[in-house]
């Protein structure tokens, strides 16, 4: 209606290895578990006591105390922070179990032979990622092909 408004058509798509990115969010459910395993991580523990301190972290990396970590990959969060001081009370820290899955969820994924299938989570995605990624249930399309050990466990528990 209006070609004088253009002067050219940009044509593509994102260069996104979606068979990659689908292993990648289908691997998710076994380094969080179920919602019924006793290390699992609650949502609201993400979004407030893991994201707090991953802002306490790294916020400032920029110099600017906003809430806004400006280059997450300048992040080198530190998880062993949040370890509870005794065995006895599991409020407002977190166990060493739960440690090692904060470590895996921001750590990249390889495959078999060592090279990198899909990148690492940032920090400050975990407020967003703790609603569906960490969510404590299988990615569906983890169910179609090739369950993992601890999902065909969690599929028999289930049945």
């Amino acid at each position: 209606m209006f070609p004088d408004d253009f002067d050219g058509i940009v044509v593509g798509a994102p260069a996104i290895n979606f068979n990659n990115m689908t292993s990648w969010r289908a691997s998710f459910f076994d380094k969080t578990g179920p919602k019924s395993s006793p290390n699992f991580i609650s949502a609201p523990v993400w979004e407030n006591l893991i994201h707090d301190e991953v802002l306490r972290q790294c916020d400032t990396i920029d110099g600017v105390a906003d809430g806004i970590i400006e280059n997450p990959a300048l992040c080198h969060f530190r998880p062993e922070a949040l370890i509870c001081p005794d065995t006895k009370s599991t409020e407002g820290c977190l166990t060493p179990a739960q440690v090692e899955i904060v470590k895996e969820v921001f750590s990249p994924l390889y495959g078999s032979s060592g090279e990198l299938v899909f990148p690492a989570m940032q920090p400050g995605s975990e407020v967003l990622a703790s609603q569906g990624l960490y969510a404590g249930t299988p990615f569906p399309y983890s169910l179609v092909s090739f369950p993992s050990p601890s999902l065909r466990q969690h599929e028999t528990e289930m049945t």
